[in-house]
């Protein structure tokens, strides 16, 4: 009880010190606080609003009174002209953006639609090829052949596609020479095919159908084997002078025999030529099977059935004037016409009989 009323006693002596000095901050806040309490635990009352005038002043934070409301100041003005041009602006260039993107887009639409439209035609061009092969009649040589038949025709003959033993073979048909019935394994007319190839090529073929070419000696031996053949050969000499030779029998030998040659019955108007190259294997550059003690297809060129050397040789090279060699003159050369120059023009050719 002693302590309480000292407390109330230094609280008074507190209280005095501030209400002088008017302060109701910091240090006095703290005396006001403990002065009304202890007059509560005086007094009994929990009541704060029964203390004194001094003790009733309102509490104030360290942070101090709200402080009242400030102007809100004058509005500034709004360029209401110069937001719109800003959009405008923005809205033009977005636009400017969108139709690029867009011709962008319909040239890609118009190539892919170019694209899709060859791809079409492709595909159609193949399918009608199809089409018109499946409906083509299968024929087994030339002696069937027609103008309807043709996958392609130039006026004397066309190319067919013929069948035999279960292959197909694409040959070239004369039908207009002698009768026509004729499948052409030979054409030189304007040196465009290269005739200096190794012994597989001749083997196998090479050149167009509708140009320079050779047939190929397996495809020749392969449509010859069976039944019998007649063989034609047509000439042209640079004056534009034609001469042609005929036998009655052809034939050559299988791969195992190296294509040996077999003719015989000449007619014509060249001369019989060919009968020094009677049963003789095929040579060709990079095969000698020639009688001469050289070799003949080295020196001149091409791919034949040489003895020792030439008598002829339509696979010579395409020159106009003869050249010279170690082995014979090189050219395409038919002895028993024109002994001192080369052919412009050959055609071989056999028909069945």
């Amino acid at each position: 009880m002693y302590f309480i009323k000292f407390l109330i006693l230094i609280g008074l002596l507190g209280v005095t010190y501030c209400q002088d000095t008017g302060s109701v901050y910091g240090f006095c806040s703290q005396v006001y606080a403990m002065n009304r309490f202890c007059m509560n635990q005086i007094t009994g009352s929990q009541a704060v609003g029964h203390s004194d005038d001094v003790m009733q002043q309102p509490r104030v934070g360290k942070a101090g009174p709200k402080g009242e409301r400030g102007s809100p100041g004058d509005p500034g003005t709004v360029n209401y002209t110069a937001i719109k041009e800003s959009i405008e602006k923005k809205i033009e260039e977005t636009e400017n953006r969108i139709n690029v993107k867009l011709e962008r887009l319909e040239r890609l639409l118009e190539e892919e639609k170019k694209k899709s439209e060859e791809r079409y035609d492709e595909m159609k061009n193949v399918t009608d090829e199809i089409t018109k092969e499946q409906q083509r009649p299968r024929i087994s040589g030339c002696e069937e052949a027609s103008q309807d038949y043709a996958k392609l025709w130039d006026g004397r003959g066309g190319v067919f596609d013929i069948y035999r033993n279960n292959n197909k073979y694409e040959v070239y048909c004369d039908l207009t020479t002698d009768g026509g019935k004729w499948t052409v394994f030979q054409r030189r007319v304007d040196g465009t095919e290269n005739f200096d190839r190794v012994w597989e090529e001749y083997a196998d073929g090479f050149g167009s159908k509708t140009g320079e070419f050779w047939l190929g000696l397996e495809t020749i031996q392969q449509l010859t084997k069976d039944g019998s053949y007649e063989l034609r050969i047509d000439l042209s000499d640079w004056d534009n002078i034609v001469a042609h030779a005929k036998y009655s029998t052809f034939k050559i030998s299988g791969r195992e025999d190296n294509y040996r040659l077999t003719i015989s019955g000449y007619s014509g108007t060249a001369g019989d030529a060919l009968r020094y190259h009677n049963n003789i294997q095929f040579s060709a550059p990079d095969k000698d099977l020639d009688t001469w003690n050289k070799h003949c297809a080295k020196y001149l060129r091409g791919g034949w059935w040489f003895t020792n050397c030439n008598y002829t040789h339509l696979n010579g090279e395409y020159l106009r004037t003869i050249r010279s060699t170690g082995a014979g003159n090189a050219g395409i050369m038919w002895y028993e016409w024109k002994s001192d120059q080369t052919m412009k023009k050959s055609v071989m050719m056999f028909r069945k009989i």
